[in-house]
């Protein structure tokens, strides 16, 4: 599989490189890759609550719901904002 990456991909890259947070493009990706796979997991983490408690019939409080999304972006803020 090939992937054509847009410039900004590129411009991006190039200047974390440059600024010394990357040794190469290629560990740039590869953590842009493992965040995507962060948000992912957490993604099919949170869908397998809901469906459990659908399947379960039990719901969760509004309280419950403001502390898990309140730690979800707490944990994406640490992360450097990504969500």
């Amino acid at each position: 599989m090939s992937v054509n990456w847009k410039p900004e991909w590129t411009a991006l890259s190039d200047r974390l490189v440059g600024e010394g947070i990357f040794d190469n493009a290629e560990q740039a990706a590869d953590a842009a890759f493992a965040l995507l796979a962060d948000y992912a997991a957490e993604r099919a983490s949170l869908k397998a609550m809901v469906d459990r408690a659908i399947a379960d019939d039990q719901w969760v409080t509004p309280e419950d719901l403001d502390r898990d999304i309140e730690s979800h972006f707490a944990k994406r803020e640490a992360q450097g904002g990504c969500l």
